[in-house]
């Protein structure tokens, strides 16, 4: 089972701010039903089943809020044959991800200039920006500082023999 977090900035982003309360409920389970590269299967039927299990809510509305989400870019809708799906922009910006833990989504990417999609996305899924990037430089100013360390080290027993 996904673990997702929800990153305090989301309370002061402006986008999700402006959204209406059920909209902004929504944009959250949508966040939870995410895979592991942002992507989500966003036919109407299933979110209103996620997100809203026990409301009395019709689909009309859930797709009235799912299209005022796309509308501030918070994500992007696209096709791919008959299916909606749908997928966070800014993902790897607010989910951590283990490289050694993600999984390879079984959503079809978006393509640009596909001729189903909706709506052309306007930021790309950036696979090469996972935690790795943050691993090596972890790694890299460790050994810095333990290079540091020894200097300081080796000048010290100069000084004190």
């Amino acid at each position: 089972m996904q673990k997702r977090m929800l990153h305090i900035d989301i309370w002061d982003n402006r986008q999700f701010a402006l959204l209406s309360h059920e909209a902004r409920l929504l944009f959250i389970g949508m966040i939870t039903l995410g895979d592991d590269e942002g992507r989500f299967r966003a036919d109407i039927l299933l979110l209103r089943s996620k997100v809203f299990p026990r409301d009395d809510m019709a689909s009309e509305k859930v797709q009235e809020l799912r299209d005022e989400i796309e509308k501030t870019n918070l994500i992007t809708i696209y096709q791919v044959g008959d299916e909606d799906y749908g997928y966070h922009p800014n993902w790897l910006k607010y989910q951590v991800l283990r490289a050694d833990r993600k999984k390879k989504s079984n959503i079809p990417k978006p393509v640009v200039n596909q001729a189903s999609t909706k709506r052309q996305p306007n930021v790309g899924i950036r696979e090469d920006k996972i935690r790795e990037d943050k691993i090596t430089k972890d790694n890299l100013a460790t050994k810095n500082v333990a290079d540091t360390v020894n200097k300081i080290i080796g000048l010290f027993k100069t000084l004190n023999p």
